[in-house]
């Protein structure tokens, strides 16, 4: 029996089932990555003309009707602009729950169970409208499972033992931020407390990026900044950032039309200085949970990191 889990994410989406060991494994899509952008490129009107993925992400700024980040505005009256009428996030879900479904009925097989992972803080409506887009992908499942949920028995999957404690998931991923503790006996996880903030995450430490390059910009040519103008898109900010976990400082190539090929350099200190709001809120919300839970920080077992910006 061929069971799956889809983790749909602002940032990226992927696909795993458990292997013959019963371990999860990663299921590659089909230009043999991890991991699916969460990004949809309509290419008609129609919509039966479209591609979700990396070839979409890499498009964003060179072409219209590319549309990221709409995890952030599940089961919410949030429409997008399209032609003539518009889409929901429900509709762009969908497309990329297409893909994966598709790509890994092309690779393996169809699935005989199809679980769904969501914010242990989604409401109602959001967690309607995300089987709403399953089922509107071809994927008959009433089966959504909380994420801090689901990293709890990776790790346990992962380590070959049962868990017996009090943890803490800190999971910062593209567009989101969840904080959960749980309580773990075994296979059985029960949530104690768990608090999240909708629209912090790896998207926003990107605008950063940008911002920072926009002010040493203006201070060199008395310019504003077009990132799309000059050459410097949101996936070139991601790679900054991505680099500034490990460097100390990462260098940039500006092009423009109206300007001299120009170096600038970004620091870590430059960019951990101005995503500080943010870390902020984030240690707030630490705070916050283990009020929530009624424990005490000596209490906690062990910490499992989830998301990929929690990398910064």
């Amino acid at each position: 029996m061929a069971i799956i889990g889809i983790d749909l994410g602002t940032t990226n989406s992927l696909v795993a089932q458990l292997d013959s060991n019963g371990l999860a494994q990663v299921v590659h899509n089909k230009e043999g990555s991890n991991l699916t952008p969460s990004v949809v490129w309509l290419q008609d009107s129609s919509k039966k003309a479209f591609k979700v993925g990396i070839e979409a992400k890499n498009n964003i700024g060179q072409e219209g009707n590319i549309y990221s980040r709409f995890k952030r505005e599940m089961g919410k009256k949030m429409r997008y602009p399209f032609y003539n009428s518009d889409l929901s996030a429900t509709d762009l879900s969908a497309l990329v729950l297409q893909k994966l479904k598709q790509d890994y009925e092309d690779s393996v097989g169809k699935a005989d169970s199809v679980v769904i992972t969501v914010p242990a803080n989604f409401s109602n409506e959001q967690r309607q409208a995300t089987l709403a887009a399953a089922k509107a992908a071809g994927i008959e499942t009433d089966l959504l499972l909380n994420e801090p949920t689901a990293a709890a028995l990776y790790y346990a999957n992962k380590m070959g033992k049962d868990l017996d404690g009090l943890y803490v998931i800190f999971d910062l991923g593209g567009g989101t931020l969840d904080i959960s503790i749980i309580k773990a006996k075994g296979m059985d996880v029960e949530i104690l407390a768990s608090e999240g903030v909708q629209k912090l995450g790896g998207e926003d430490f990107d605008d950063k990026i940008i911002e920072i390059v926009a002010k040493k910009f203006k201070e060199k040519f008395n310019k504003n900044f077009d990132a799309e103008a000059y050459n410097f898109s949101k996936n070139d900010a991601e790679e900054v950032k991505k680099a500034l976990s490990t460097l100390d400082e990462k260098k940039i190539t500006i092009l423009g039309p109206d300007v001299p090929k120009t170096s600038f350099t970004i620091t870590r200190e430059e960019f951990e200085e101005s995503i500080s709001s943010y870390i902020g809120q984030t240690e707030m919300l630490c705070e916050t949970v283990l009020v929530e839970a009624k424990i005490k920080k000596d209490q906690v077992t062990e910490i499992f990191l989830a998301g990929g910006s929690s990398r910064v």
